[in-house]
Formats: structure tokens, C-alpha cells, sequence
């Protein structure tokens, strides 16, 4: 549906809910102002001029606007919704945290505070609010108290392990993904899904953890996901990675029926590192007859590479 379409339905609607006076109804309102928020910048004032004309919000309410404004990027304008809570004497929940802490570009000082009133109001533990404390904190650059929020969580979801495994690896810390790799496995080998793999694979690519990335490898077999297109592509990655090109090449060929350009560029710059530039140009030269084009991923790599390409071709 088109920006015109949606204009001419919004105004359908809001006319017939003022017309019969729903638009005073606070579940009414509540689902207008989300339905608002759902269309992102385009109504974002529209969505905030139907919570005004709310005069007695409940916590619902409240919330849908705390979350809409945050994934506008407004996170001022949420604190001051926020702070409705206190106004009309409401008790914010777990989704009002979760949704303040959605903010990517939340300042340290912010977080503490939200954490503050996650700890104040009893739902520091909450799977959604501690995930999200931990992805906060990790966009920080604060992973040792990430790791302590993490510790404190009784049940851990996949997607709570994976939101802390990707942060140990944005903070350039690799030793505890296995530890927690570990953990998932003990519960059960199929705790870990693909993410997870990726992940473990991506913390296996230097000299120091390939040993475990083997391990990793026949653990893939057992599961099943040796030829998953992202779960093989992070595998050969990590040979690559790892200076062994050849075992890289293996899972290339074995990954015949669902390669991607992703796939292509990750063993062509695998094949560069490991000082194989002919084969990278050959792969390069196969690779429109495969059905792919180059993309500017694909340039990059043989630019950069370029001046040792030209060496070697013409010593060879």
C-alpha cells in the first residue's frame, strides 16, 4: 500500500471514530495511536496528537508510545512520555523498559537509569528486559557489566545467549563464547540454532580456536546444518581465516546447490589471504557463469588485492 492509499484510509478511519466518538475510547485510541506508529515518520505527529487527546492513559497506552517513538529514533520524546508514568501515578512494566533500552544510539547514563527503574519495579530478571540490558550495555562498550547481567539470568532463552555471544564478538572478546556454547549444548544439542553457529564459528577463526571449530564442524554434521548456506559460509570463513584454504574449498564445493554471492566474495577473499590469487581470479571469472554478478564487495576485494594480483601474475 502506497503513501496516498494510506492517507486517504487513515483519514476513512479517523473521521468515523471522531463521527461516533471512539476516538475518546481509550482502547480505541490506544489501537489508532499504534496503528500510527506501525507507519514509522510519516505520522509520527499524527500518532502523538491521538495519545494527547487521551486524558486518562493507562500503562497500554503509555507503552505504545514509549515504543513508537523509540524505533523513530525520538529517544528525548520517550523519556518525556516516560515520565507520564509518575504524572497520572501508573506503574511502568517490562515491556516500558524493554522498549526505552530499544534505543541504539541509548547513552550509558540513560541505560543505568533505565536499569534503575527495571531493578526499582522488579523486572531486572524479565528474559525480554535483561536481553535487552545486555545488548545495551554491549553497545556501550560496557561488556563486564553485560556479562554480570547476563550471569544473573535464571532461564536463558537461544536469543538471549545469541544477543550476548554477538556482543562479547562486537566487543573483540572471543574466550567466553565457548564457555556459553558449552552451556547451550549441556541443555541440549539443539538448544543452539543457526545464529548461534555462525557466531561460534566466526569466535573460531584464528589459529588459537580451530581445534574447537573441528569440533563445531562434526557437531554440524550431527544436527543437520552442514549445508546451511549462512551456517557453511561462516565455516568456510573460518578455514580461510585459519590458512586452510583447502578445507575452505571443500565446503565451497559442497555448498554447490545453495551458494550466494555472499558465499562467492567470503572463499575469493579467502583465497587472496591464503596467497592464492590465481584461484581467486579464476573463482572471479567463474563467477558469472554461475549466475551472479559482482557487487562492490566483490570489486573491493580484487581491487585491494590488486597490486599482489599483478605481482603474481606477472612473476608467474
Amino acid at each position: 500500500m502506497d503513501l496516498c492509499a494510506i492517507s486517504v484510509l487513515r483519514c476513512t478511519v479517523v473521521f468515523n471514530l471522531t463521527k461516533t466518538g471512539f476516538n475518546s475510547h481509550i482502547y480505541t485510541a490506544t489501537a489508532l495511536t499504534d496503528m500510527y506508529m506501525n507507519f514509522k515518520h510519516q505520522f509520527l505527529y499524527s500518532e502523538l496528537k491521538v495519545f494527547d487527546e487521551i486524558t486518562e492513559p493507562n500503562t497500554t497506552s503509555i507503552n505504545v508510545v514509549v515504543f513508537g517513538v523509540c524505533q523513530n529514533g525520538c529517544y528525548k520524546k520517550a523519556f518525556e512520555v516516560f515520565k507520564l508514568f509518575s504524572e497520572f501515578k501508573l506503574r511502568p512494566d517490562s515491556v516500558t523498559v524493554a522498549s526505552l533500552l530499544s534505543g541504539c544510539d541509548i547513552s550509558v547514563k540513560d541505560g543505568q537509569l533505565i536499569h534503575c527503574w527495571a531493578v526499582k519495579i522488579g523486572v531486572e530478571t524479565d528474559i525480554y528486559v535483561a536481553t535487552s540490558l545486555v545488548i545495551m550495555y554491549f553497545n556501550c562498550k560496557q561488556p563486564l557489566t553485560a556479562s554480570v547481567v547476563f550471569k544473573r539470568i535464571g532461564r536463558k532463552t537461544v536469543a538471549c545467549c545469541n544477543a550476548y555471544v554477538t556482543g562479547l564478538l562486537q566487543n573483540r572478546i572471543a574466550e567466553p563464547v565457548f564457555k556459553v556454547f558449552k552451556q547451550m549444548l549441556q541443555r541440549s544439542a539443539h538448544d543452539a540454532n543457526t545464529v548461534t553457529f555462525v557466531y561460534v564459528l566466526s569466535a573460531c577463526s584464528d589459529n588459537k580456536n580451530f581445534k574447537f571449530g573441528l569440533q563445531v564442524h562434526g557437531l554440524l554434521v550431527k544436527v543437520d546444518l552442514v549445508l546451511n548456506l549462512l551456517v557453511g559460509t561462516a565455516h568456510l570463513d573460518m578455514y580461510s581465516k585459519c590458512r586452510y584454504w583447502h578445507r575452505a574449498y571443500d565446503v565451497f564445493k559442497e555448498l554447490r546447490e545453495i551458494r550466494s554471492l555472499i558465499t562467492w566474495n567470503s572463499l575469493i577473499f579467502g583465497m587472496m589471504l591464503n596467497g592464492k590469487s590465481e584461484s581467486a581470479i579464476g573463482l572471479f571469472i567463474m563467477l558469472e557463469s554461475n549466475g551472479f554478478k559482482p557487487d562492490s564487495v566483490t570489486w573491493n576485494i580484487m581491487i585491494n588485492n590488486f597490486p599482489h594480483v599483478l605481482y603474481t601474475c606477472v612473476v608467474g
